[in-house]
């Protein structure tokens, strides 16, 4: 095949939109967040870009989710590699969809503290609300870009009726 012949059947091949990591993403400390919800959400049937996810946090980032009823209360842990393989096919089959609708940071030398509250919505099977809840984001600047070292967040009720009306500002 010659090289014109190879060119044109690339330009022609079917692919898979996935952006790259984005050096903008890390550039501030409101563009990971931004970044961050941004990746995880999309339509329903849409691939969600783990490269960039990959790209936003720090290679030992740990992601934890509150598991249980409020007197069995549990916590699962994940590795974001663990995160994307075990919740990416069922974010892309719901159309799930998260936002921030409020924050509270605490900033202390270069360890930002982000309590961000959020709201979600699917697609599918129902449309409509999925849950309102907490991710609870701590983030390190290393001098050149922010990093995600841990995210831990419960969905559960009892995470979004203590929120306080402050962190509906969005930003302190």
């Amino acid at each position: 095949m010659s090289i014109r012949s190879l060119w044109f059947a690339l330009l022609l091949s079917p692919t898979i939109a996935i952006a790259q990591p984005r050096a903008a993403d890390v550039a501030t400390k409101d563009a990971i967040i931004a970044a961050l919800y941004d990746v995880i959400s999309g339509p329903a049937d849409s691939a969600r870009d783990w490269p960039r996810f990959h790209h936003l946090m720090h290679p030992t980032a740990r992601l934890q989710a509150v598991t249980g009823a409020r007197t069995a209360t549990g916590l699962r842990t994940f590795t974001p590699q663990e995160y994307a393989e075990g919740t990416g096919a069922q974010l892309v089959q719901i159309g799930f969809r998260e936002i921030e609708v409020g924050r509270h940071e605490i900033l202390a030398g270069r360890v930002l503290h982000v309590a961000s509250a959020y709201e979600s919505t699917r697609e599918r099977p129902q449309p409509g609300p999925a849950g309102r809840g907490v991710n609870s984001i701590q983030l390190l600047f290393d001098g050149t870009r922010w990093w995600i070292v841990s995210i831990l967040w419960d969905g559960s009720p009892d995470a979004s009726a203590t929120w306080p009306p402050s962190w509906m500002s969005k930003r302190d």
